[in-house]
């Protein structure tokens, strides 16, 4: 048997040079690759796990990643189904270009999805070498949409006093949607008023008020109302 060495470029780019090297039978670089420490250059004992590795024919492929589409708001692990997995080398999930939690069962990789994305195609790519070197392929995974949800209430800025002008703060949602807007005097609706902005006339004097702001998306709408005001009080 005759060997020929096979430089960390051929076999994706996921072998330290000064820690690996890799042989091959002569022929097709294709098949039974026998990977050792420099410092142990008994190349054919493979005595520890890992020493001889099935290199299959071409680099790591991501076939597919499940579920598809996932659930927005939620973190949740996603399953990557890799071809020719390089098993000398640490497999890291980068998801919409951020390294994610990983974890490894045989040729099955699983990624944790962030619950902070928007409904979209979110694209996943395998890399190895601490991510800076050989990457597969990319593919995308769907988020999927989901209603509205409020995370962060609605809040009020300016100075509760007639004559002086409120200003609507939409707080913090979920579900990318558009937004609506009621002030509210002691919980009545004012009518007409759903701009960002109310200017307080004298009706206004002695009451609190709020902002109920509404989200909207395809899949549906919520809503949520700021804390009130102090009382207005009279113009200076």
């Amino acid at each position: 048997m005759s060997l020929t060495p096979l430089t960390p470029a051929e076999v994706g780019g996921a072998l330290g040079d000064d820690e690996i090297r890799a042989m091959h039978v002569s022929g097709p670089k294709i098949g039974m690759v026998l990977v050792y420490k420099k410092a142990d250059p008994e190349l054919l004992a493979a005595q520890s796990p890992g020493e001889v590795v099935v290199y299959g024919p071409g680099p790591p492929r991501l076939l597919s990643v499940s579920p598809s589409p996932v659930i927005p708001g939620q973190t949740q692990w996603i399953v990557c189904r890799v071809e020719n997995i390089h098993r000398f080398a640490d497999p890291l999930v980068y998801v919409n270009g951020s390294q994610a939690a990983t974890m490894v069962d045989g040729n099955l990789i699983m990624g944790q999805v962030s619950a902070a994305w928007p409904p979209g195609e979110v694209p996943v790519e395998i890399r190895y070498e601490n991510g800076n070197g050989f990457r597969t392929n990319a593919v995308t995974v769907q988020v999927a949409a989901s209603a509205p949800t409020n995370t962060a209430p609605p809040t009020i800025s300016g100075t509760p006093t007639v004559g002086e002008t409120l200003t609507a703060a939409n707080g913090t949602w979920t579900g990318s949607p558009t937004f609506t807007r009621q002030w509210l005097a002691n919980d009545v609706p004012i009518a007409g008023a759903t701009n960002t902005t109310l200017s307080l006339a004298a009706g206004h004097e002695g009451a609190q008020i709020s902002v109920r702001v509404t989200g909207t998306n395809s899949e549906g709408s919520a809503s949520a109302t700021s804390t009130k005001t102090v009382a207005v009080a009279p113009a200076a």
